[in-house]
C-alpha cells in the first residue's frame, strides 16, 4: 500500500481514483492477466494489488529516468547554444544576453558594472607564421590563462577572431583596470606552446565602466 501511494504522488493520481482503478482490474481478471503476464487460474486479490504496486512503481522509476534524460538533453543543448566552439568559454549571443541583464540591474539598483575588451596582438602574422590550426591552439590557451584569474562571477567571451571580452558585475572602473592588468600578465607571463613551437603572446585592453546616464546604453 505505501508503494501505491508513492507511485500515485508522483503519477499525480488520487488515492481513490486508483483504487478505482484496481477495483475495475480486479472485475476483468482475464484482462489483468494478459497485462501483467499472470495466468488466471493464479489471480489472487492480494497477489493482484501487489503485482499493480510492482507495475504502478516500475512505471514511475521509468518516467523519472526519462525526465532526468530529457532534463540533461537540454541542459547540454542550452550550453551549446551559449559556448564557444572553439575556445569553451561563451560566445557573443550569450554575452549580449549578459551584458543586457546586467545592464538593466546597474541602471535600476545603481550597482557599478564594468567590462573590458581584450585584442591579441599581431595575430594575423601569427597565423601566417604558424598557421590556422596553431592560431586556433593559441586562442584556447589565451582564454585557459584569462580565466585561470577571473572569479567566478565574471563573464569572458569570444567576442570574434582573436578578441575577448569581459564583464565584471558589481565591479567599478577601478576593478576592473585591476582585472585587466592580471589578465595582462596572465597572457605574457610566459610564451604559449603550440603545436612544437613556444610562441610570445600580447594583447591590448580597453576598459569601461556603467554610468548613470540616460546616453549610456549596452552598445
Amino acid at each position: 500500500l505505501a508503494a501505491l501511494r508513492t507511485a500515485c504522488q508522483r503519477l499525480g493520481i488520487a488515492p481513490e481514483a486508483a483504487e478505482e482503478l484496481v477495483a475495475a482490474a480486479l472485475a476483468d481478471g482475464a484482462a489483468l492477466a494478459t497485462t501483467f503476464d499472470i495466468q488466471a487460474s493464479c489471480l489472487e486479490p492480494g497477489e493482484v494489488l501487489a503485482r499493480a504496486n510492482e507495475a504502478l512503481l516500475r512505471l514511475t522509476i521509468e518516467s523519472e529516468r526519462e525526465n532526468a534524460a530529457l532534463q540533461a538533453e537540454r541542459e547540454q543543448l542550452i550550453h551549446q547554444a551559449s559556448t564557444d566552439v572553439l575556445t569553451g568559454v561563451a560566445n557573443r549571443r550569450h554575452f549580449h544576453k549578459f551584458l543586457e541583464e546586467h545592464f538593466r540591474l546597474a541602471a535600476r539598483y545603481g550597482t557599478p558594472l564594468s567590462l573590458f575588451l581584450v585584442d591579441l596582438d599581431r595575430f594575423k602574422a601569427l597565423n601566417d607564421t604558424y598557421g590556422h590550426l596553431t592560431g586556433d591552439e593559441v586562442l584556447r590557451a589565451v582564454a585557459a590563462r584569462m580565466k585561470s584569474v577571473l572569479r567566478d562571477a565574471d563573464l569572458l567571451a569570444r567576442f570574434g577572431g582573436e578578441e575577448f571580452v569581459v564583464v565584471l558585475p558589481s565591479t567599478p572602473l577601478e576593478g576592473a583596470i585591476q582585472s585587466a592588468e592580471r589578465v595582462r600578465e596572465a597572457i605574457a607571463a610566459r610564451p604559449i606552446e603550440a603545436a612544437g613551437q613556444e610562441i610570445p603572446v600580447t594583447a591590448s585592453f580597453g576598459v569601461s565602466a556603467y554610468r548613470a546616464d540616460a546616453l549610456m546604453t549596452p552598445e
